[in-house]
């Protein structure tokens, strides 16, 4: 999981819960240490997402503009 490249694993955030919650009980100090860093990517989640929702959306809106410009030329 950890040579995994960022973008998959903050994508698929529910193996990475399903991790911690196999080890939330008593992890190790190390352990502890090794995976606070990787906390962050459920908290990243949100944000991920709606760069891809707003990504999507533009290409919508980028479409629909050049759909409007076509018909636009047309009528002209």
């Amino acid at each position: 999981m950890f040579e995994k490249n960022i973008a998959n694993l903050v994508q698929d955030v529910n193996s990475m819960q399903r991790v911690f919650l196999a080890i939330k009980g008593n992890p190790s100090p190390v352990l502890s240490r090794v995976l606070s860093p990787l906390s962050i990517f459920e908290d990243q989640t949100l944000k991920v997402k709606k760069a891809q929702r707003n990504m999507s959306d533009r290409e919508t809106l980028l479409a629909k503009g050049n759909s409007n410009r076509h018909e636009a030329k047309e009528l002209t």
